[in-house]
């Protein structure tokens, strides 16, 4: 799909159709246990789920939501060496978490993607065919609800060895429903789940930084 054709549709959502991206969240209970402060460290690993450019592509754009935060965030893969260099793995058991903690890391934050969908369809129903549902009291389905991703994270304090926060999120961009000539209808949704996929990335660092009080 032409990239300037997402843009466009994305930022028609964003302006006319909001409700027609979805998203619902589920937290652990207890919340964030743990309040952020400006300066801290977080080691972000590789996410499950995708391939490796797309993980350092997620890192990047979350590396950049935190900027004004004045969190400084590393990623695994790029100190590799250092971290072998410590006997440092991509575990989150306590022995691995008090060795980040020696090199200097706060927090460790995992993460994993799932649930990946392609939503992208252009159908066109024509006025009869509506009248035949509307007779049949019935409405029509789209081959494809939308475009899904899901995303799971786990923030893990160094200094106390533990799980402090844990977060799934899941978006959903729908298909926008258009009047069309003498009374047909179009279904239209030019996203994909790239694009549900960083939805979802930008609500989950949205939600963890208002549940972890960043930053104090």
């Amino acid at each position: 799909m032409a990239f300037y054709t997402k843009v466009k549709f994305g930022l028609f959502l964003s302006l006319f159709c909001t409700g027609c991206i979805q998203t619902k969240y589920v937290v652990a209970p207890g919340g964030c246990q743990q309040a952020l402060s400006a300066g801290e460290k977080i080691l972000v690993a590789e996410a499950k789920g995708i391939s490796p450019h797309q993980s350092y592509g997620m890192y990047q754009k979350l590396k950049s939501h935190y900027k004004q935060t004045n969190l400084n965030l590393a990623y695994a893969r790029e100190e590799e060496f250092d971290l072998l260099a410590h006997q440092i793995n991509a575990k989150n058991d306590t022995s691995n978490l008090a060795a980040m903690q020696r090199l200097g890391y706060n927090y460790y934050l995992i993460w994993a993607v799932s649930e990946l969908q392609d939503g992208n369809i252009h159908e066109w129903v024509s006025a009869e065919e509506v009248k035949s549902l509307a007779r049949q009291q019935k409405i029509y389905e789209p081959e494809k609800e939308g475009s899904k991703a899901k995303l799971f994270l786990e923030l893990y304090a160094t200094k106390d060895r533990k799980l402090i926060y844990k977060l799934a999120t899941s978006t959903t961009i729908r298909y926008l429903e258009l009047p069309g000539k003498k009374g047909g209808r179009t279904y239209y949704n030019a996203s994909d789940q790239e694009m549900a996929l960083n939805k979802a990335l930008k609500k989950s660092a949205k939600k963890l930084q208002q549940a972890c009080h960043c930053c104090l």
